[in-house]
């Protein structure tokens, strides 16, 4: 489980989801809004 989320609070299935079929996604995506940009938003919400 992504700590960031967890540390949020955030529903487990949820983050579960996000980990499993969004993240892939982005995964696809490096160059522009890729998984790494997405963790960085994350990271500061």
């Amino acid at each position: 489980m992504n700590n960031s989320l967890k540390e949020k609070n955030i529903n487990p299935d949820l983050v579960n989801y996000i980990e499993n079929e969004i993240f892939p996604l982005y995964k696809r995506n490096e160059e522009g809004h890729g998984l790494k940009h997405i963790k960085t938003v994350i990271e500061r919400v």
